[in-house]
């Protein structure tokens, strides 16, 4: 083989895996981008366009997808053509692209096989809703990943309701196993199982780093427990192994938790938690700092489906900062950030009179009552 022809093909071999981009508007289209995605050794984004994608009465998940390999997969809401142009687009608000269960069958399953730990995995801007299971699956999402894991989780800004389980099972969201997961900015709103462990259940081995769960919003979520135990959670309930040699960590910070009926927060195991600036009515678990939280009404706007504190609400500007850059010796809370975006994904940002509020979504700043100039 001449000289030449070699060096080219062992630069090809050499050659990193071009990421594979699919715009999709269907069910068919999207499950057709997942199928593809498990198998083609590439790191994967799916953009959804504007739209409910409605599930077929099928037994199992409406929606899957299994890794085969070593790669990451987005999934990003929100998006539109523009002069022929697929998926060029992008709004932001997480209610315009919806995964439906339609009542019948449990919407999204994420997981990778065991022989490929170093699996990543983004979803945003997108709502999964109306999620059903009368097995012991959670009905809306869940991410399953192997012991070993050695990738990430992100999820932000995303949009979890009316979720129903008929049996003991997590209502909205499922993380197991995971080595780092980051959730972020997202509402959690009308889920129920029947006598579960709460709309998000957090569960990492002793393998783990942890998980940031940051300015969400936990509200109206039920549970049909008769019984309550320490297991017993309409929120957040979270386990983790501790150990010898690791334990991992979980920082619960600048979160809304209200008219939940049973416990807003349950930590479980041998993890190291951190609870700051939250707003919630009860909770379990030990906590080694537990700073600046509170348990007031929350004054949201009155109008459904609107999260925005209203001017008075003690969520406005009560957030814990995120950390600056290098600043003492526990890298994991050096870590976390709330994003550039609220929920709402509104122009001013974020961060409003450079303070973060409390929940999914930043409230406007107040105008002046004497801004026509009359001010005296």
């Amino acid at each position: 083989m001449p000289k030449i022809l070699m060096l080219c093909l062992l630069f090809v071999f050499l050659m990193p895996l071009e990421a594979a981009t699919f715009c999709v508007g269907t069910s068919s289209e999207l499950t057709d981008a997942l199928e593809t995605a498990e198998s083609n050794g590439q790191d994967n984004t799916i953009k959804l366009k504007v739209g409910d994608y409605l599930a077929a009465p099928t037994v199992g998940f409406q929606y899957t997808y299994l890794a085969e390999s070593n790669q990451s997969l987005t999934l990003s809401g929100g998006w539109s053509d523009f002069n022929h142009i697929g998926c060029l687009i992008q709004n932001d608000n997480p209610m315009d692209t919806v995964l439906d269960g339609d009542g019948v069958n449990r919407v999204l399953s994420i997981s990778h096989q065991q022989s490929s730990p170093d699996v990543n995995v983004k979803i945003e801007n997108l709502t999964i809703s109306n999620g059903h299971s009368s097995g012991l699956s959670t009905p809306g999402m869940v991410l399953y990943f192997h012991p070993g894991h050695q990738g990430s989780v992100e999820i932000d800004r995303l949009f979890f309701i009316s979720n129903h389980t008929d049996t003991a099972a997590i209502s909205a969201l499922r993380v197991h196993d995971s080595y780092f997961t980051s959730i972020s900015n997202s509402v959690f709103m009308f889920n129920h199982s029947k006598d579960g462990f709460g709309s998000v259940y957090m569960q990492q081995p002793q393998t783990a780093e942890g998980y940031y769960f940051v300015n969400n919003t936990l509200i109206n979520n039920t549970n049909g427990q008769t019984t309550p135990n320490l297991y017993t959670s309409s929120g957040l309930m979270t386990h983790q192994t501790g150990g010898s040699t690791n334990t991992p960590q979980g920082l619960i910070a600048n979160n809304l938790f209200w008219d939940n009926d049973h416990k807003d927060i349950s930590v479980t195991g041998g993890g190291i938690y951190y609870l700051y600036n939250n707003n919630y009515q009860s909770r379990e678990g030990v906590f080694v700092e537990d700073v600046d939280n509170m348990s007031e009404a929350p004054l949201l706007a009155p109008q459904i489906l609107n999260f925005t504190p209203q001017p008075g609400s003690p969520l406005i500007d009560r957030g814990k900062r995120e950390p600056m850059p290098l600043r003492g010796f526990n890298f994991f809370l050096q870590g976390w950030t709330y994003g550039s975006r609220d929920f709402d994904g509104g122009l001013l940002g974020r961060v409003i009179n450079n303070q973060v509020d409390i929940g999914a979504v930043e409230a406007p700043p107040e105008v002046p009552i004497f801004e026509d100039g009359f001010e005296g």
